[in-house]
């Protein structure tokens, strides 16, 4: 049996919302949402490491380093790590329209704002990278429930510039819209784009995205039942056992079902021109609140463990549980573990087998809490 333990934390002033992304080892960035009328974005470097110098892996210290806020009011719409110490962050603006801000991360954590983007309004948003120069955004129409967009766009290699490339627009219902890189395919990029479709279902649709990031195509899909809230992540590649020839990325959606509890499934992604969706096994935990993150542990490549952190709909808790996907078709719960009442909730892993969450805690302050994995 696994063991996820509790390691050292820190807590920083009154926050709306959380997001969290990892730098580099031992480094995250959270990007919050300020508490007034109106709101701000602010960004939070954080050095997590087993000793107070940051010389040893671990979590036991989490120590604030630099931090940046935007002028402009907004809302968070996402945040991703890019490479070579870059990140994106995704809001929404006053005038309810995209903005893309990139900024830059010095080794110690000061932070510098670079070159920014803006697209038109949406709904809700996500955001993914495809490689270092390279992220789209997967956006719900803001009038039309019928419509959402996936928009392409390149970082400069110093930040100062963010140019927007190929897109395409669809018609179907989209809500919680989440977006997950499967890695390089032969001339290209795979994408994977869970959403609530208008039926309140589980619905997954894979693109293409070309090598110069100016052509998308769909590609393969499939759903599941209704959900109410939406998490995932790529984990590893496997090779199908009948077939060898056939290479398959494993993607975990994290979701509350109809009957309000956790429900973890697998899926495989052929890694094909066809992209073809199927589903490899399911497991469930208790009921929870529509909070949902996740992460992997092991190496960037290769991960046989999902962590996911949710709220508990019994306590609002936070609760870590542990899963084994191992194997083909294996989804089995491991350990868990828990801490104290929250409002939000974001998850990243910080070294091989340790990882952090931020969470927006009860009393609305901003908290960072470290974890040690002990994998069987």
């Amino acid at each position: 049996m696994s063991v996820l333990e509790r390691q050292g934390s820190a807590s920083a002033g009154f926050i709306g919302g959380v997001e969290l992304t990892a730098v580099d080892q031992g480094l995250v960035v959270t990007t919050v949402s300020t508490v007034g009328d109106p709101a701000h974005l602010k960004l939070i470097a954080w050095q997590i490491s087993g000793d107070i110098q940051a010389n040893i892996a671990g979590a036991q210290f989490i120590v604030r380093k630099g931090e940046a806020s935007t002028d402009e009011v907004t809302d968070q719409g996402g945040v991703v790590s890019i490479g070579n110490y870059r990140i994106v962050t995704a809001l929404r603006d006053s005038h309810h329209k995209l903005k893309l801000i990139a900024w830059q991360l010095s080794a110690n954590g000061q932070i510098e704002r670079r070159g920014e983007a803006a697209a038109g309004g949406y709904g809700e948003a996500a955001i993914a990278i495809l490689d270092a120069t390279r992220f789209l955004t997967f956006l719900s129409d803001p009038i039309d429930p019928n419509k959402y967009k996936l928009i392409v766009w390149n970082v400069s290699a110093d930040g100062n510039n963010i140019q927007r490339e190929g897109e395409v627009e669809n018609i179907g219902t989209c809500s919680i819209p989440r977006a997950v890189a499967i890695g390089p395919l032969s001339d290209g990029y795979g994408v994977v784009t869970p959403l609530r479709d208008a039926n309140g279902n589980l619905k997954l649709i894979a693109w293409w995205i070309s090598a110069d990031g100016q052509q998308v195509w769909r590609k393969g899909e499939a759903s599941a039942g209704a959900i109410h809230g939406i998490a995932a992540n790529w984990m590893k590649n496997v090779v199908d056992p009948v077939n060898p020839g056939v290479e398959n990325a494993v993607v975990i959606t994290a979701v509350r079902d109809a009957s309000g509890n956790l429900k973890v499934i697998r899926w495989h992604v052929s890694r094909d021109q066809k992209q073809q969706i199927s589903r490899h096994g399911d497991a469930t935990a208790g009921a929870i609140h529509s909070d949902i993150a996740v992460t992997k542990v092991g190496t960037m490549s290769q991960a046989d463990h999902l962590i996911t952190a949710v709220r508990s709909a019994e306590d609002d808790y936070l609760k870590l549980i542990a899963w084994d996907i191992s194997g083909y078709d294996q989804v089995k719960r491991q350990g868990a573990a828990s801490a104290g009442n929250i409002l939000a909730i974001d998850i990243e892993p910080i070294w091989m087998n340790h990882l952090v969450t931020a969470v927006r805690t009860g009393d609305g302050k901003l908290k960072l809490i470290g974890w040690k994995y002990s994998i069987p």
